[in-house]
Formats: C-alpha cells, sequence, structure tokens
C-alpha cells in the first residue's frame, strides 16, 4: 500500500519496492528526484491503469482489492494467489513512465498514427505495417505483462478493419482483415 495525505491506497509495488527496483535504472533519474506524495500518486495511476486490462484467469476472491493475484491463468511458473514478480515490475515501469511525462495511461496506442506527412516538395507516406505493433502499453510494461493479458487484447498488432474496399497491390484483395 502507499499512503496519500491519509488515505491508504492499495498498489502492485510499495514505495520502497519501486525506489529499490529503479536505483540502478539509467531512466528513473526523475523518479528519484520526485518527492513521496508524487511517487506514490504514480504508482497508484500506474495500478489503476494495470487493473483496467482483461487479465487471464479470475480473482481467487470478489472482495480482493486488485486484479492479482489471480487463479486460472494457464502461464507457465505461475501460481495461484501469488502476485507475478513482472506485474509488480511492470506497475513500477508504468509509474516511472508516467512521472517522466510520458502519458500512456490516456494514450490509445503508441504506433505512428499520420499517414501522409507533407513540408513543400518533401512528402513522407507510410503504407500498412510500416507502423510496427500497436502498443498500449510502453514497451517495457508490455514486455512484462503480454502474456497475461486475455482476449484480444493479447495479439501484437492489436488491429482489425473491414470494409477496406480499396486495392493494394502489395497484397491480395479480402473484404476482411485482421492482425495477426
Amino acid at each position: 500500500t502507499v499512503t496519500i495525505g491519509s488515505t491508504t491506497y492499495y498498489v502492485y509495488a510499495d514505495q520502497d519496492t519501486a525506489d529499490a527496483y529503479l536505483l540502478a535504472d539509467s531512466g528513473a533519474a526523475t523518479w528519484r528526484a520526485s518527492d513521496n506524495d508524487t511517487k506514490a500518486r504514480a504508482l497508484v495511476t500506474a495500478t489503476r491503469t494495470l487493473a483496467r486490462q482483461t487479465w487471464l484467469g479470475s480473482k481467487p476472491a470478489d472482495a480482493q482489492e486488485l486484479e492479482w493475484p489471480r487463479t486460472g491463468t494457464g502461464v507457465t511458473d505461475v501460481e495461484d494467489d501469488v502476485i507475478p514478480q513482472d506485474i509488480i515490475d511492470a506497475s513500477i515501469e508504468l509509474a516511472n513512465f508516467i512521472i517522466n511525462v510520458c502519458d500512456p495511461v490516456n494514450a490509445q496506442t503508441q504506433s505512428q498514427k499520420e499517414k501522409r506527412l507533407k513540408a513543400g516538395s518533401v512528402e513522407v507516406e507510410y503504407f500498412r505495417g510500416a507502423e510496427g505493433a500497436a502498443l498500449r502499453f510502453p514497451l517495457p510494461v508490455w514486455e512484462l505483462i503480454a502474456k497475461y493479458i486475455g482476449g484480444a487484447a493479447s495479439s501484437y498488432t492489436g488491429s482489425n478493419s473491414s470494409g477496406t474496399g480499396q486495392d493494394d497491390p502489395l497484397c491480395p484483395p479480402f473484404d476482411y482483415n485482421q492482425g495477426v
């Protein structure tokens, strides 16, 4: 837990754990310079953001405060009723991103959203697949949590489109395209 003012919040990693984890991280200078309330708020925000995901398995008790621990995930080496270290580490990584003014909490994706950029006679156009995988989280967080995510959210491409009627010379025509 962390405490902000007189209110206690449930989090996956407390401040001491996060401080120890990020002590040797070269990308955590802002974290180390932040005050205790800022760190606590980032840990709460990270925990709440992770809570909105569709996780494999189920909570062992409905009254459980957090989404983890879970039972029946089917993930190798994950014990029922134990929070995996990956989830704890992911919450710390996400809290660090939040403090560094990255906004993974409100972002829909981190993929390239522009189709065409033009400045004078110079023009860049991205074609299908050029943007890489669309991720909800920064890559270091996604690498830690991907195997625990259930449903369509576990797809690395994360996108489907239908009704695409335009011919593409690089691909055969399909009425429905789905990410791998």
